[in-house]
């Protein structure tokens, strides 16, 4: 195998965070890897395509904070911090492309499938889907995605780690999405060469419905009632009144 060029950058994920879409991203575009051709999407618009090419300069992980016992290694953290409501939609929704955001039953058996029982905790106490992401949105410093996204920053910060924090709203748009390779580039020392970067975000963002409808609740907010909402977003929406 061909000696790596940089030290091999770790790319830390959280499901519905796209970070294999950014693991692909910067192996197509980075100047030290091979030049890539195909796209990574698969059926449901994920970027989990096995057969495309891949390097070793970035290594895909996945991890609790416990598990991330990594020290002084250079990493790359899928951060979700200030996007809950886009994170949680997307973990939802974008894992098997099939739930219903419109449907609490769905969105709640979802949640049972992946081992979660707060669906459940819930109905004991009377209290709707709806109504428990409204609590939750209402005090994000409490709200489990984010509680989890700062313990696996603390975590890889007390490592000694070379850590650059990659915030899930660089893939709102494309003027974002082409900086964050400017800001990696210089935070590692690496150059990309980004052609063909705006057909492959007009990709991702065609087949990201989450991403087609992030905008809806500022639009609700802004006066639009004719916007149509799903249950998280309805929930983000009431959290927002007295």
């Amino acid at each position: 195998m061909e000696k790596l060029k940089f030290p091999r950058i770790l790319i830390i994920n959280s499901p519905g965070a796209h970070g294999r879409f950014l693991h692909y991203s910067l192996d197509r575009f980075c100047t030290a890897t091979p030049k890539i051709d195909q796209l990574p999407f698969n059926n449901v618009g994920n970027s989990h395509t096995v057969d495309v090419d891949r390097t070793d300069q970035f290594v895909f992980y996945h991890g609790y904070p416990w598990e991330l016992d990594f020290k002084n290694q250079p990493i790359i953290f899928m951060d979700i911090a200030g996007e809950s409501l886009y994170y949680e939609r997307a973990t939802i929704n974008r894992s098997d492309g099939k739930t219903d955001l419109f449907s609490e039953t769905a969105i709640a058996n979802f949640l049972r499938e992946h081992g979660n029982k707060w669906p459940d905790d819930l109905a004991r106490e009377n209290i709707s889907i709806r109504e428990g992401y409204m609590h939750g949105f209402k005090n994000l410093e409490q709200q489990g995605s984010m509680v989890l996204n700062k313990q696996r920053i603390e975590k890889l910060s007390n490592g000694g780690n070379n850590l650059f924090l990659y915030n899930v709203s660089n893939f709102f748009n494309i003027e974002s999405f082409k900086k964050s390779f400017e800001n990696i580039g210089q935070h590692f020392g690496m150059e990309f060469e980004l052609t063909g970067i705006d057909h492959l975000y007009k990709e991702f963002y065609a087949r990201n419905t989450i991403l087609q409808s992030h905008g809806n609740v500022q639009k609700y907010l802004s006066g639009d009632k004719t916007v149509r909402l799903d249950i998280l977003q309805q929930a983000y929406v009431d959290a927002q009144k007295d």
